[in-house]
């Protein structure tokens, strides 16, 4: 579904304004963004709390994460929710590496203590948010034994290209990990720090990516994404993974093509 539609029908039933007149729209108030040009593709970036102050614990670890969509359906997913149960599966949906976003040194970007209690989650500053661009940091991994910040800026460009620049400050020798979770109906393949996710419908999305240091590799992974209560189907997640030494820059270019 495009996400056009679901903020429309968030800012009716809340009662919020919704900003338009730009390629950069969304709630900002409620932390959601999205990127749209004229070919129908759309990213939507969350630059959002985990939750209110009250009851963060339903939150998942997933600041500045993106899903992405055409006119036919989506790319890059939010895995959702299935099961409120303490456990692995539990665990797994919640954290940060579930999600379309950074992992560093393998941590969430919070503690979590059971399944609906939540230490340290992180704040999120959005930068700016002008015509199309989006520009945001968040402090989760301020508790490394080496604390750094997370800041993304993502360009729409022309024909369903973006630019997604992550950058690491700080200090340090860091393990990262940067996730695309793909949907399930999603056939990816790899060479060196390229790939290409393949729907069934026939639509494209080839990724390429400037990754710092020589071992700096693609790979896709085995990925789960909630389509129930209690009900999940296996989907590829494109990991990017390497080590390097902060402050580090990654480039993601994605490009998206109909059958």
């Amino acid at each position: 579904q495009d996400p056009a539609v679901s903020i429309e029908t968030a800012a009716r039933l809340l009662g919020m304004q919704r900003e338009t007149g730009t390629s950069s729209a969304g709630l900002p108030d409620a932390g959601l963004l999205w990127l749209h040009d004229d070919t129908g593709c759309s990213m939507l970036v969350d630059v959002g709390a985990m939750g209110p102050d009250h009851l963060a614990g339903h939150g998942h670890a997933d600041a500045l994460s993106i899903n992405l969509w055409d006119k036919q359906g989506a790319f890059l997913v939010d895995p959702g929710v299935v099961t409120y149960r303490a456990g692995y599966w539990r665990d797994w949906f919640r954290g940060t590496a579930a999600h379309n976003t950074l992992v560093v040194d393998g941590q969430d970007q919070c503690c979590f203590w059971g399944p609906f209690r939540v230490g340290r989650p992180p704040s999120v500053t959005l930068r700016h948010a002008k015509a199309s661009t989006v520009d945001a940091e968040h402090d989760g991994y301020q508790n490394l034994p080496d604390p750094v910040t997370h800041r993304r800026c993502i360009l729409r460009l022309d024909h369903g290209c973006f630019e997604i620049r992550d950058r690491v400050e700080g200090s340090g020798l860091h393990d990262f990990a940067l996730i695309f979770q793909l949907a399930e109906n999603t056939i990816v393949t790899t060479t060196d720090l390229e790939a290409t996710g393949v729907r069934s419908d026939g639509h494209r999305l080839h990724f390429r990516f400037e990754a710092p240091g020589v071992d700096a590799r693609c790979i896709v992974e085995d990925g789960w994404n909630a389509v129930g209560w209690n009900q999940k189907k296996a989907a590829p997640r494109l990991v990017v993974r390497w080590k390097s030494t902060a402050p580090t820059i990654i480039r993601s270019h994605l490009r998206v093509e109909g059958s």
